[in-house]
């Protein structure tokens, strides 16, 4: 016959040995993983804390893929995405609240889909519709492309970009706005904006 116990203060202690992971991550200490960035930049991680995230990074971890044997071998895994998107991921995963540029914010969003972190897709989701009622026009076009309409963010970016059309239609366009448009659209490989 066997006694069971009961944890007393379940929650606590796991709210305790979160953040005890998050001071670890944070001061570097542990790290078994390390991501880079494209712009080179190695991110430390916790390989158990990835694992345990998502099914993503389990399957990436742990099979026969070549991440996995460069994580063994101690080297760093790739990560195509900005230094800042793939700090806020390891701070969010590790229960941190980063605050990321509406730019970082697509990406983060891309990877954060990608890697089927559903919580900080709709974390980001939500932070950037936040952040478009205040955006030029021209960051809800550049969102809505970068993303690719993911979420509910293409209806609200399209929303955006038919109210500042619809109010710039009865202003005359300066040639300076029309300048900045059409170079906005070269940066972004824009061709879905057709020119009269």
């Amino acid at each position: 016959m066997a006694v069971k116990l009961e944890h007393l203060g379940l929650v606590q202690h796991q709210a305790s040995i979160m953040k005890q992971l998050r001071d670890l991550w944070h001061d570097g200490r542990f790290c078994d993983l390390a991501l880079r960035s494209r712009h080179g930049i190695e991110h430390r991680a916790h390989a158990a804390v990835l694992f345990v995230t998502s099914k993503f990074f389990k399957t990436l971890l742990s099979g026969s893929f070549l991440e996995s044997e460069q994580v063994q071998q101690g080297r760093a895994v790739e990560i195509a995405a900005s230094d800042a998107a793939v700090a806020a991921l390891l701070d969010y995963v590790c229960g941190g609240q980063p605050a990321v540029s509406v730019e970082d914010s697509s990406e983060l969003l891309q990877i954060a889909d990608a890697c089927g972190l559903s919580k900080l897709a709709e974390s980001t989701e939500k932070g950037l519709r936040a952040s478009l009622n205040i955006a030029p026009v021209a960051t809800a076009l550049k969102v809505l492309l970068e993303t690719q309409g993911l979420y509910e963010l293409k209806a609200i970016c399209e929303e955006k970009i038919a109210a500042n059309f619809e109010a710039s239609s009865r202003k005359s366009f300066s040639c300076s706005a029309l300048a900045n448009l059409d170079e906005f659209c070269k940066e972004t490989t824009c061709t879905c904006l057709a020119r009269r």
